[in-house]
């Protein structure tokens, strides 16, 4: 029994990885920016989705889960290389024009100090590509 519960386990992880295998990273982040900047989701969407950009570098400092604003470069340094990918790839996705639109046109405190912690993330080791 245990071994067919595994098999059905092992055939629907199987199915999802075909069923998103067309779903590409820069395709979903596109998205996501473009469903941010639309402002139509709940205050606590738009915080949350702006967090989960955030958490796409932060998440690669296997040591911390505070946000990358309250890092120390010790704290990060041996991470560096894969958090330059991160921070590069959302750069290349557009985040820092959606980032200074968004901080300029929204008025809330709270949206614009997420958005903030975004951008100290994505200028973290001093990235010059943000």
């Amino acid at each position: 029994m245990a071994s067919t519960e595994g098999q059905r386990h092992g055939h629907k992880d199987a199915n999802n990885i075909t069923a998103f295998s067309n779903v590409s990273y820069n395709s979903v982040i596109s998205a996501m920016l473009r469903l941010l900047d639309a402002r139509v989701l709940s205050k606590d969407l738009q915080l949350a989705g702006i967090k989960l950009l955030r958490k796409i570098v932060e998440v690669e400092n296997k040591e911390k889960v505070n946000p990358a604003a309250d890092w120390d470069t010790e704290d990060w340094v041996a991470y560096k290389r894969i958090i330059k990918m991160k921070q590069d790839s959302l750069v290349d996705r557009g985040c820092v024009a959606f980032l200074c639109k968004h901080i300029s046109e929204v008025e809330d405190e709270d949206i614009q100090e997420e958005c903030l912690l975004v951008c100290i993330t994505l200028c973290l080791g001093g990235n010059k590509k943000s």
